[in-house]
């Protein structure tokens, strides 16, 4: 536990936000001076973002290597400008403590257990396995902004995966608290992101007078509609709000993003069509929809009485599967039929917050889950 705190105490205390080009570089040449000291191949793409590493094994004997893929990200998402920087113990009467002391002690800090941890548990699972190296093909791909955030970031992922017996993504291990459960995404819903522009020329009183209805008015109202698709399995965000306007004139021109995860693919349709409405109702709005991802399984039947077995072999409780809103790069994977697992990070929580948080006591257990996966998997 020790090695385990020191090691993302440091990985944490370097800035990595994802538009922090310089720590990202910081990072990469870290990983890569770490990892060449394990004899991999690296190579560090800084346009696209991509750390990734390989190791090769010599088939002297002429038989089937099987290549596991280990899958992270770098960034912590905080800014260098923001005043949460430092890492430290959760003291034991906070609430994030009484919540998690089984897994105590916790490190609260940036990107302590998004993804830091999963870097770390990346190097302790090879650590775990250095009797086989001449058994395994390991493949490392660590993502600077997230899984899916950069550039290219699916093409580089699924071209650097290609013939891999298994994947796992190192995101943040699940557990319900209230049910006290470990939970398994083994679906994510869909995503259908789009583009808003508001045009509302301010009138000739409003330039003489500053008063008028604007585009910020607009869009507000657009954003209360929207508010009207949410529902349990629904989760509505808009981000990126810019609104253009001249001293003392109501602005006349917004633009937003707005995002909607949906968990059922009989609810895109719906979601689509409602958005068409609200276009259509108000000539100032024009919405362009840029993406849209359907609901996927991710963990197969198959994959998931692996993922049992390997709980129940180290004593560990089952992992329930659920489904999830939010994706990483396991959808890329699993969209491409590779057997994939996510969540195999520690647990933690607060993510994307000045609260996160990273259970250090889980950090083990999770080790041993993931070697045993692999055992399982590979039949070791």
């Amino acid at each position: 536990m020790e090695i385990f705190e020191r090691d993302v105490t440091t990985l944490s205390n370097l800035n990595s936000g994802s538009y922090n080009l310089d720590g990202l570089n910081q990072l990469a040449t870290i990983l890569t001076t770490r990892f060449k000291k394990r004899n991999f191949e690296v190579t560090w793409d800084a346009d696209s973002r991509s750390w990734s590493a390989s190791r090769p094994v010599k088939n002297s004997h002429h038989r089937k290597i099987p290549k596991v893929l280990l899958l992270t990200h770098m960034d912590t998402v905080f800014d260098v400008t923001d005043p949460f920087q430092s890492i430290a113990r959760v003291p034991s009467n906070d609430l994030r403590y009484l919540r998690a002391k089984r897994w105590a002690p916790l490190l609260t800090g940036p990107g302590v257990v998004d993804n830091k941890a999963g870097i770390v548990m990346i190097e302790q699972v090879l650590d775990a396995f250095r009797d086989f190296d001449e058994q395994i093909e390991w493949k490392i791909f660590i993502q600077a902004d997230e899984e899916i955030g950069s550039r290219h970031s699916k093409e580089n992922l699924i071209g650097f995966a290609k013939d891999v017996e298994l994947a796992l993504v190192f995101e943040p291990g699940w557990y319900d608290f209230e049910a006290q459960q470990y939970r398994l995404a083994s679906e994510v819903g869909g995503n259908i992101s789009a583009q808003v522009v508001v045009n509302s020329p301010a009138s000739t009183q409003a330039l003489a007078t500053g008063f008028g209805r604007g585009a910020a008015d607009v869009l507000s109202k657009f954003i209360g509609r929207l508010n009207s698709l949410r529902a349990p399995n629904l989760f509505v965000s808009v981000f990126d709000i810019d609104l253009k306007s001249k001293p003392n004139v109501t602005a006349s021109f917004a633009t937003a993003k707005v995002s909607i995860r949906f968990e059922r693919e009989s609810q895109r349709t719906q979601i689509l069509n409602r958005l068409k409405q609200l276009t259509v109702a108000s000539s100032q709005i024009q919405l362009e929809t840029k993406e849209v991802w359907n609901p996927l399984e991710i963990s197969t039947p198959q994959v998931r009485a692996l993922v049992r077995r390997s709980s129940r072999d180290e004593k560990l409780g089952v992992l329930h599967p659920t489904s999830s809103l939010f994706r990483s790069g396991a959808y890329f994977l699993a969209q491409a039929g590779i057997p994939t697992i996510d969540g195999m990070g520690p647990i933690g929580g607060d993510y994307h917050s000045s609260k996160e948080w990273l259970a250090l006591g889980s950090c083990h257990e999770r080790l041993r889950l993931v070697t045993r996966i692999i055992q399982n998997a590979l039949k070791l």
